[in-house]
């Protein structure tokens, strides 16, 4: 599968599931975060990291940190 976007084409494996951002507009209110706004991205990201470890748990919001190489305060920290 790919996809032609604005800066060229993309390329995913089969068992990847890309989806646009159309799928998400009946989405709960309660599943989707807050947006940004004119936060620091380190105060977003951690924000965003916390409401991963909640939903989720810690594992996988330090998971995810790790993934971005970002040691940030940790989620189960």
């Amino acid at each position: 599968m790919s996809w032609r976007l604005a800066y060229g084409a993309v390329s995913v494996p089969p068992a990847l599931s890309c989806r646009s951002m159309d799928c998400y507009a009946n989405w709960p209110t309660g599943r989707l975060l807050a947006p940004a706004g004119g936060s620091q991205p380190a105060k977003v990201l951690d924000e965003t990291l916390r409401a991963i470890a909640a939903r989720h748990g810690a594992r996988t919001a330090d998971f995810v940190a790790m993934q971005l190489e970002y040691p940030g305060s940790g989620a189960s920290r």
